[in-house]
């Protein structure tokens, strides 16, 4: 837990999961609770950012859409991408609306998610 730089498997675990689109990225002991936390997860955000100028895998491309809603949630990504909207609003009750368009994972287009239900409101933390 002394270690001041990270090793070339954690660097490499950033730029998977920048690739990969995923939504979170955990952070090993060293980074989380080592002797330097602030300036480990510093690194990584920097990691992070550089990897994000490059094209990722994008497995959202090839998502396979069975429902009308993630057929809607398609096109009004690929309007907003083809407009340059940078954010997108999702009212939803159930939190499928929300899901259907994170699992698209647009790129520079953010997502909102609204629900006056608290199990999707907990559910939609992350």
């Amino acid at each position: 837990m002394n270690i001041r730089y990270q090793q070339e498997r954690e660097i490499t675990d950033v730029a998977n999961a920048v690739f990969e689109q995923s939504d979170s990225i955990m952070l090993s002991g060293e980074t989380s609770i080592g002797k330097y936390p602030g300036l480990l997860s510093g690194n990584f955000e920097t990691y992070r950012k550089r990897t994000e100028n490059f094209p990722g895998v994008n497995f959202s491309k090839n998502l396979i859409k069975k429902t009308k809603g993630q057929h809607i949630a398609a096109s009004a990504i690929q309007i907003a991408s083809d407009l340059n909207i940078r954010a997108a609003v999702v009212i939803t009750r159930n939190g499928r609306g929300a899901r259907y368009l994170s699992n698209l994972r647009p790129h520079g287009i953010t997502i909102y998610s609204f629900t006056d239900n608290p199990k999707v409101l907990a559910s939609k933390i992350l």
